[in-house]
Formats: structure tokens, sequence, C-alpha cells
């Protein structure tokens, strides 16, 4: 799986499509983690049998650090520490070593799902100043925002295009025309 970059193209490291993906990998591993402990809710996409007694604050910190550690390998430093002073919070032994064994499975598991989601490819928007064209807005008048991102797979959803609303009206058509007086009176 790739690591998170920021963008090469001078923009804010922050985004917002990508910082997202991120956090909800975190979540469903954390999330599998827990239910394979506690055999609670179904689990986003695996159930791991685990030894009674696992230890599952382990099991959620183990989670999150291989989440984490992979999708932002330069802040692993800070990451390890993180996750060494979690560990140190619980008693040592079998518990713990079970809870932070079944959260680097659920994590890979998870990781290895996403890993061929479409959010590492490649698109870009044609500027047109013309009708349905998109043009950078100011202040920044910075390129589209990951403009393929529709694209990724869905985390719950069967397809994107689940969500998606009805397209505009053709242009030239009476309501095309009515909404665009209105907008134009704004």
């Amino acid at each position: 799986m790739e690591p998170h970059r920021p963008p090469d193209d001078g923009s804010a490291s922050f985004n917002p499509p990508r910082e997202s993906r991120s956090i909800a990998i975190v979540q469903a591993a954390v999330l599998d983690a827990v239910t394979s402990i506690t055999h609670g809710r179904s689990p986003y996409l695996i159930r791991v049998r685990v030894a009674r007694g696992a230890c599952v604050a382990a099991a959620v910190a183990a989670a999150a650090h291989r989440s984490l550690v992979l999708l932002y390998p330069d802040q692993r430093p800070a990451l390890d520490d993180l996750y060494a002073r979690a560990l140190a919070d619980l008693r040592p032994g079998p518990a713990r070593d079970a809870g932070a064994a079944i959260g680097e499975v659920v994590a890979s598991a998870v990781l290895a799902l996403r890993a061929q989601d479409g959010s590492e490819a490649a698109s870009s928007v044609p500027t047109s100043a013309g009708p349905r064209g998109w043009v950078p807005t100011p202040p920044g008048f910075r390129p589209a925002l990951e403009p393929g991102w529709g694209r990724v797979t869905p985390f719950l959803l069967r397809a994107g295009s689940e969500l998606l609303p009805p397209p505009p009206p053709a242009l030239g058509s009476r309501r095309y025309e009515r909404d665009l007086r209105e907008i134009a009176a704004v």
C-alpha cells in the first residue's frame, strides 16, 4: 500500500478525501480487532479467532499503530513512541501479546483490502470557462482536489454511484434557463 503523501503542487498537506480514507482504515481495523475479541457487532472485514482473555486495549493500540505507520511512514518515530507507551500501561503477558497480535492481523487485512481501492489513481480535470467546465476559484486558484475520488471503492456502499444526484437540466432547457435566472438574481 502506498503511504499517504502530500500533493506536489504546492497546496496544503491536509487533504480531506485522503485523511477521511485514512481515518476510515484505522477505525475499520480497530473495529475488527475489538469485535474479534468481544464477539460483538459485525466486523467490517474480518473476525479473527482469538484465545480467551485477549486484551482489547492492546488490540486497539496495535490495530491503530499498524495502520497509521503504513499510512504515514514519516510519522513512525512518534507513532512507535505512542504505541510503546500504550502497551506499557497494560500488564505484560499472554493477554496483552494476544491482543496486540490480533490488532496486527486485522490491520494488515484491512490495509490489504484497501491497497487497490483506486485512491492512488491519478486523474485531472480539464479547465474550461464554458458551461459544465471547471475553473480554479479564488483566493488560491489551486487545481481541483482529487477529481477522480468518486471512483475510489467506497467503504460501505456497493458503489459510489448509489449517492449520485440526478443530472443537471439540459443546457438551454426551460428548467436550465429558470435556474440560471434564479441564481443570477441572488
